[in-house]
């Protein structure tokens, strides 16, 4: 999945007769798949593949199912395929808020990137768990998430506090009492369990 440490995927890939090769014949399946890979540093015996797929209107570059047409910083036609953004040196022009959303969620007609949820996508980004990460993507990530309003979906639990209150309350009645961050703290757990990170990794929450 995404969260996976880059030299365990390509331990992986090595690992398996024949599906290097084919990986480097499929290099767009791969970045949907891998996208940590894409990440100049994490790419070693992908590099040519990878920027082959930097080039303007490279079909095989552009994968990642949308509800209409991709968001960029300056509402311009973005400067690479989708699946390649983290590999250009300004993400492609995409905002923070399409990058943080497909690094956990990118979908095609029969593939889905991961079964993490937005939110524990963020706990995980917020982890050391995620120190592997460049700051540069991580903090991209992060911010585009939280820009975003869907970051709390997958949390269906409507009996926490946390939950409740920003469902029932809007920007000034919302206040983060000890009941409401203690909700909060059980989602973060929650998470972690789920990530299977609650083992030595550390979660900070700044207020």
């Amino acid at each position: 999945s995404p969260i996976t440490h880059p030299d365990i995927v390509h331990e992986f890939i090595h690992r398996w007769p024949g599906l290097y090769e084919y990986a480097r014949e499929n290099p767009g399946t791969l970045a949907l798949y891998a996208p940590q890979l894409t990440i100049p540093g994490f790419d070693a015996g992908f590099e040519d593949v990878f920027d082959e797929l930097l080039t303007p209107g490279n079909k095989d570059a552009d994968r990642i199912s949308s509800y209409g047409r991709h968001s960029t910083v300056d509402d311009k036609e973005p400067l690479c395929g989708d699946i390649i953004s983290l590999r250009h040196e300004c993400f492609g022009n995409y905002t923070p808020e399409e990058l943080g959303h497909w690094y956990f969620s990118a979908h095609d007609a029969g593939y889905i990137r991961s079964h993490w949820s937005i939110f524990e996508g963020l706990v995980w980004l917020i982890s050391s768990g995620s120190d592997w990460l460049p700051e540069k993507f991580r903090g991209t990530f992060i911010k585009g998430i939280c820009n975003r309003d869907n970051w709390l979906r997958g949390c269906r639990n409507y009996d926490n506090s946390f939950v409740d209150s920003l469902i029932r309350k809007d920007k000034k009645q919302f206040d983060l009492t000890k009941r409401t961050l203690s909700g909060l703290h059980e989602l973060v757990r929650d998470a972690l369990m789920k990530l299977d990170l609650a083992a030595g990794v550390d979660v900070e929450i700044k207020l």
